[in-house]
Order: C-alpha cells, then structure tokens, then sequence
C-alpha cells in the first residue's frame, strides 16, 4: 500500500500528465509484452515438431516474428511519448523552482542549505522526470509475473500455490531492506547536499583562498563531507548486497527443487518434453521477473526521497506575503520607522526603534560593524519582516505595495553587484530589454528609475577621483531622489543632509 501511496503522492505533487502517462505505460506493455510469451510460442514449436505438424509450425513460427516486428514499432513509438512526457515534467517542475524563488522568503536559507536546491535541481528533478519510464517498466514486471503464475497454474496448481508463497517470503523480506533503503537515501542525499554547498563556497571564495594560501584547511573540512557521504552510501550498498544474497538464495533453491521435480515427471511419463521446457522457463520468468520487480521498488523509494525534497521547498510555507494591488502607489517618498523591533538569531537588533527620513535627500548611516546597518537596508528591501513596529514609506506601510510597484519604487547597489553568466549587454538587459546605449544602459541598471536609493558602501573599494566622481553624481541626483547611502569616510557623510549613527 505505500507504494501505492507514492504513485498518488508523485501525481498530486509534480501534476503529470496522466493521459500522457498511460499511453506511456500502454506502448510499453506492446513493445516489450510479446516477448512474455516466447517461451510459450518455442514450447508449442517443440510440441508441434514431435507431432510432425508442419502447417501448425509455419504458423507458430510467423506468428513469432510478426510478434517481434510489432514490438519492435510500438518500442519507437513509446521512446517517443517517453521523450515527451520527460520534456514536459521536466521543464514543468524546473519552472516552478525559478517560480518558487520570486515568493520564498531570504530566512528559508537560515536553516536549508542552498547546496539542497541545487541538488534539488540537478538531481532530484532528473529522477522525477523519469517517473513514467519507472512505472510503465513496474507494470511490465508485475504483468510479467502474473502471466507466469497464470501459465504454470494451467500444468500445476499446487506449482502455482508454491510460487506464490515463496514469492510472498521473499517481497516480505526484501521489502523490509527497501525501508532501510529508503532511510539511507534520505541522509544521503542530505550528505551531498553538504558536500555541494561546502564546493560552492569554495568557488564563491577562490580569489580569497588563492590569496591566504588556505586551500589545504579547506580541503581537510571538504574530505570530512565526503567521508561522510561515502560512510552513507558505504551503507547503502551493504544493504543492497545482503537483499541480493536473500533473494536470489531462496529462489535458486525453489528453482532447483523445481527442476528436479520437472525432470523427475518427465522421466516417468507424467510431463511432456514442452512442459518441462514451460515449468523451467516460467519458473524462471517468475522469480526473475520477481528480483527485477523488487529492485524498481527499491528504486520507488529513491524517487520518494526526490518527491518529498522537492514537495517541501515547492509548498514551503516560509515565503513573501504581499499584496498584488498595484492601486497602492506612494504620495511621497519619505521613509519612517515607527516602533519598529526585530531580532536575528535571539539577538535583539532593533528595539522600538523609529526614524524619519526626508524625500529628496542624501541620508549617511554610520556606526560600527554589527550595529544594524545592513538589517536596515534588509527591512526596506523586505527581506526580513519587523518582529513588530511599521516601516512605511509615504503614509502606506512597505508590506501593502505589490512586489512589481515596490521594486519600481526602491532600488539598492550594493558594493559588490552580482553579474550573471552573461555578457554586460545582456545582464543589463535584465534591467532594461530596450537599451541601446551602454551608458544609459549603466545608470539605468544603478538607478532603474526608482525614486528610492539605497547603496551599500559602494565607494568603499575605489580610488579617491572615482570615488569623488560617484558622490558628485548622488549629490545631484538628490534633488529628485531619497538616497540612503552606507559609509564609513567622512569625507562623505559629512555632506549629507541627514546622518544616522546606529551605535547610539
């Protein structure tokens, strides 16, 4: 029943296509059902020959290869609706994570790693594409095993009974190794997830490592993630092995049994050469059949792993709430903090705190590292969410203005700006999709034509005459623009209109 459960669970997460999926499952069972019946076409071929029947013969024999043809087409026929029904569950749930990460909140990644979503992504998204090939192999097999019984119930129902019962030991026991699987692959793949986002670091920081030279300390916290991962997947394939050594032990005995008491019939008259040959085949089909039904179970539970991943961060509940009214629109352009608390990890950052800034003008915040700073410019961005308190910028709260309506009303540079894997052109594009002029295209990316400024320490890494150049250029744009810069040179501040100092 749970891997029913998994099926209806698969469906009602990723929204597949059920019709297409069925058609799937359908050109499978056409392509590879013929083949199900081999056996029993030869041991009628054999039956035939010894009753010297030539015309039944013939028509057995072509009765095969038309058989084999067909399947050979409906094999195309179902690489082709796999292809479509990968392309489409693939590209579906891909869209929702880049959907999922215009509404997920920043403190999502306190506590999730985004070495998880990359896995997430690159893996676990591959897995549920696959899904349709999966089950449409699943169904085979079970048709597969029931056709066997249904055959050797025909010759012998105590045979059948039988193969029932040692069949049911061995889906018991190996069922059990599929839960312990199951378990494994879960703490796996959270390993990986460490080990991928422990990499990504090593990659955002290689400029720094490359110049402290530490690469080595890096590389001995590195190998203790992969030692850990490998100590899981170590335990993995002990599992594998045992539910491989059961398995096949049980049934290789039946099998001999079986065979001997085949042979023994057959010697004494009671079974014929073609029934011996459809007991050793079938008997053979059924178990192995069996062994390969079990292993897409044990594969159920890896695809379960990757459906619960992604179901958590898809319907995760940490997300941004706000309202999609573009009726709302600012009277001005002044920012006021109005009792405003929060906290961060049970360090109290702001306490009823309250501000007001002038529209139209060039405001300095001060004070030393760890003061606030940067949670300041995280509450006017939404980011972060005051524990109490209202932050409005006119005489409307930030949290009533559509996400569409506030990024056109505020905008931050912060002194290292992320460039996508893009040409300039392109990345500045993103800004703008009509610039034809570079330069236009470098102050429309900066300004984006928002009335709300924010800079995080922008001039803090640039020589004196660029630096110079920058600050001239805010002074004029205050005229129009409230402009909240953080710095730490007086040089600058000291021109500002308003300055606030957090250490106090």
């Amino acid at each position: 029943m749970k891997n029913l459960r998994i099926i209806k669970k698969y469906f009602q997460v990723t929204k597949a296509n059920k019709k297409i999926t069925f058609i799937l499952v359908l050109a499978s069972l056409l392509a590879n059902g013929p083949y199900m019946f081999t056996s029993l076409l030869f041991s009628l071929t054999i039956n035939y020959l010894t009753k010297q029947n030539s015309k039944m013969v013939i028509i057995t024999m072509i009765l095969y290869f038309v058989l084999k043809i067909a399947s050979k087409l409906f094999k195309i026929i179902s690489y082709n609706i796999e292809k479509k029904l990968y392309n489409d569950v693939y590209l579906k749930l891909q869209n929702d994570m880049i959907k999922k990460l215009d509404i997920i909140n920043m403190k999502y990644f306190t506590n999730h790693s985004k070495g998880e979503i990359l896995n997430i992504v690159n893996g676990d998204i591959k897995l549920l594409a696959e899904f349709g090939t999966w089950l449409s192999q699943a169904i085979l097999l079970f048709l597969s095993f029931i056709i066997s019984i249904i055959i050797l119930s025909q010759i012998s129902i105590s045979l059948m009974i039988l193969g029932c019962i040692i069949n049911s030991i061995v889906i018991y026991i190996l069922n059990i190794y599929n839960d312990k699987f199951e378990i494994l692959t879960k703490e796996g793949k959270l390993k990986a997830d460490d080990e991928m986002q422990f990499y990504s670091q090593l990659l955002n920081g290689l400029r720094d490592i490359k110049i402290f030279s530490i690469l080595d300390q890096l590389h001995a916290k590195y190998q203790l993630l992969n030692k850990a991962y490998l100590n899981i997947h170590d335990k993995q394939i002990n599992n594998k092995i045992i539910s491989n050594i059961i398995s096949p032990s049980i049934t290789m005995c039946t099998e001999i049994i079986l065979m001997f008491y085949a042979c023994y019939n057959c010697l004494n008259g009671k079974f014929e050469i073609d029934t011996v040959l459809i007991i050793q085949s079938y008997f053979g089909t059924l178990f192995s059949s069996l062994s390969d039904f079990i292993s897409t179970l044990g594969e159920l539970r890896i695809k379960n792993v990757s459906i619960d991943r992604y179901d958590n961060f898809i319907n995760s509940s940490c997300n941004e709430y706000f309202l999609n009214d573009d009726m709302i629109k600012p009277n001005e352009f002044c920012i006021t903090f109005k009792n405003v608390t929060f906290s961060y990890r049970e360090k109290t950052v702001f306490q009823n705190f309250n501000l007001s800034l002038k529209s139209n003008s060039l405001i300095a915040i001060i004070g030393p590292s760890g003061c606030g700073k940067s949670t300041l410019f995280n509450l006017l961005l939404r980011f972060e969410k005051p524990t109490s308190g209202k932050i409005l910028i006119g005489t409307h709260p930030i949290d009533k203005y559509s996400r569409i309506k506030y990024s056109q009303i505020l905008t931050c540079v912060a002194q290292h700006p992320y460039l996508f894997n893009m040409s300039i052109y392109e990345n500045l594009a993103l800004i703008d999709p009509d610039i034809n002029n570079i330069k236009k295209a470098i102050a429309r990316a900066l300004l984006k034509n928002s009335k709300i400024l924010l800079f995080d320490e922008i001039t803090s890494a640039l020589d004196e005459k660029t630096s110079y150049e920058i600050f001239q250029t805010l002074i004029k744009l205050k005229k129009t623009h409230t402009i909240l810069m953080i710095s730490h040179k007086p040089s600058e501040y000291q021109q500002c209109d308003q300055i606030i100092n957090l250490s106090f």
